[in-house]
C-alpha cells in the first residue's frame, strides 16, 4: 500500500524587477512603489542597444549577477528598478540628469543604491555577494 503525504508548497516570494526609461519615469515608479510599502533599489546602468546589450562592460557583468542574487534572496517587499542612464556620450556628459539630480548624483556605473539612503555599491562591488547582503538586508 502506498501512502502519500501532500504538503502545501510555500512559494518563495521574490523581489519585483523592472526597467525604467529616464529620470521622470524612475521618480514616478519610485513614488508608486514606496506608496505600496516597498523598499526600492535602483541599478543605474548604461542603456542597451538594439541587440539588448549595454555599451558598459561592467554593467553587462553586474546586471545578471544582481538579478540572480535577488531571485535567490530577494523578498516581496523589495523592488529593483534598472534605470538606463543613456548611451556612452549621454552618460559622459557632466550635465546628465542622473549625475545632477539631488537625490541621485552618481558618478560611475553600474551603481546600485537603495532609494533615499546613501548606501551604494559601485562598479565591481555590485558583484560582491557579501556587499549585496549588507545592502539588501539593511533595515529601515
Amino acid at each position: 500500500e502506498l501512502c502519500l503525504t501532500l504538503r502545501p508548497t510555500t512559494a518563495k516570494t521574490m523581489a519585483e524587477q523592472r526597467t525604467v526609461s529616464g529620470l521622470k519615469e524612475l521618480v514616478e515608479v519610485v513614488k508608486q512603489k514606496q506608496g505600496e510599502g516597498k523598499r526600492v533599489y535602483v541599478l543605474y546602468s548604461g542603456s542597451k542597444d538594439e541587440s539588448g546589450k549595454s555599451w558598459c562592460p561592467d554593467c553587462v557583468a553586474a546586471d545578471p549577477h544582481i538579478r540572480k542574487y535577488l531571485s535567490a534572496k530577494g523578498t516581496d517587499d523589495q523592488v529593483l528598478l534598472t534605470a538606463e542612464v543613456g548611451d556612452r556620450p549621454q552618460w559622459k556628459d557632466q550635465k546628465n540628469e542622473f549625475r545632477t539630480h539631488p537625490d541621485i548624483r552618481i558618478v560611475n556605473i553600474p551603481t546600485l543604491m537603495r532609494w533615499g539612503k546613501r548606501q551604494m555599491l559601485v562598479e565591481g562591488d555590485c558583484l560582491d555577494d557579501g556587499k549585496l547582503d549588507m545592502l539588501f538586508e539593511e533595515e529601515d
